[in-house]
């Protein structure tokens, strides 16, 4: 399995959990139960996030090193960087 079918199936494993969890919390479930699933969708979403950027700097950034284009790979690290410090600051 490629890493984009991955992703796109971890997003709509995602998807499904949580709409579980919203059925959870329309029928009354117990709380700490909610809690322990929404610890759950959180996991999934970092692992998701963690492919999704592994996906960007195996194609983007190898594109960007091989071009020999310092611009392109000053630009790619940048976004790289940003999206590593968003990421550590949720």
């Amino acid at each position: 399995m490629d890493r984009q079918a991955d992703i796109l199936r971890r997003l709509r494993c995602f998807e499904g959990h949580t709409q579980g969890v919203i059925r959870m919390v329309e029928g009354g479930a117990d709380w700490m139960d909610v809690i322990r699933q929404l610890v759950a969708l959180q996991g999934a979403l970092h692992k998701i996030r963690a492919l999704v950027l592994h996906e960007r700097l195996s194609i983007c950034l190898a594109a960007a090193l091989q071009s020999g284009e310092a611009e392109d790979r000053d630009r790619v690290l940048d976004e790289v960087t940003e999206a590593l410090a968003a990421a550590r600051s949720r």
